[in-house]
């Protein structure tokens, strides 16, 4: 299935680059599965590998929220995420995620935090995140060139 969705975001000519690849994908999930995370935040979604990859690593009753800005890329990625059968388990939060972070207010405290947004901002997100990232969660971010 990710590879299906590989190949429709390699379409969409030089953006497909944002992307992650099959192997950060098969990382993303192991690395997720293996802290037992259950609480998950996402920011820059695109076409929907990462947060495929986030959301089938969750716990049991696990929750990932997705952060980005662009309706075009997550309708891409919302098709996916119900072909994966996970829409249950992703929540998406669509806008500008500086503002949309400023106000947000997670259930739990947060296991794991995926980065993979417009560069200049992380700083940003991550001062955002860490007051509800539990002690002991992890941040990721790959930086594809």
């Amino acid at each position: 299935m990710l590879s299906a969705l590989q190949e429709e975001t390699q379409k969409l000519g030089d953006i497909s680059r944002m992307s992650i690849s099959l192997d950060q994908a098969s990382l993303i999930t192991f690395l997720v599965a293996t802290m037992g995370a259950k609480w998950a935040v996402e920011v820059g979604t695109f076409t929907g590998s990462s947060s495929i990859s986030i959301a089938r690593g969750l716990a049991p009753g696990g929750k990932l929220t997705c952060f980005d800005q662009d309706f075009k890329w997550t309708s891409i990625a919302r098709r996916y995420w119900m072909k994966a059968g996970l829409q249950e388990k992703i929540e998406l939060k669509l806008g500008n995620a500086r503002d949309l972070l400023a106000h947000f207010r997670p259930p739990r405290p947060l296991d794991f935090v995926f980065i993979d947004a417009d560069k200049e901002s992380y700083d940003l997100y991550y001062e955002a995140i860490l007051p509800h990232v539990r002690p002991g969660g992890s941040f990721f971010s790959i930086t594809c060139s």
